[in-house]
């Protein structure tokens, strides 16, 4: 598999960090738990996923190697942030 392109994504610390501002450590059921709620939310409106993904408070603009850059800047890897709306980018899948 050497020699194939791959692109990572973020939500930093975690994606309960980033998606339900939960800072605390959870156990892998709590974890679990709210990605099943993530899922039921969305799940049916992926649009609506989409959009959550470009919320200010954690959204980083920029290209790929921008948000890279700032995630490894001053701490920001600690904080609430996420670049995964540049994978939607990416596939064409845009908000209008």
């Amino acid at each position: 598999m050497a020699g194939l392109p791959y692109e990572i994504y973020y939500f930093s610390r975690n994606i309960e960090h980033v998606l339900h501002n939960i800072e605390d450590d959870l156990t892998d059921d709590e974890k679990e738990s709210l990605a099943y709620e993530i899922a039921e939310k969305y799940g049916e409106h992926p649009d609506e996923f989409q959009e959550l993904l470009y919320d200010e408070s954690f959204h980083v603009s920029g290209t790929y190697r921008e948000t890279w850059e700032f995630i490894m800047e001053n701490g920001n890897s600690l904080k609430r942030y996420s670049n995964v709306s540049l994978f939607f980018e990416k596939l064409g899948i845009v908000l209008y």
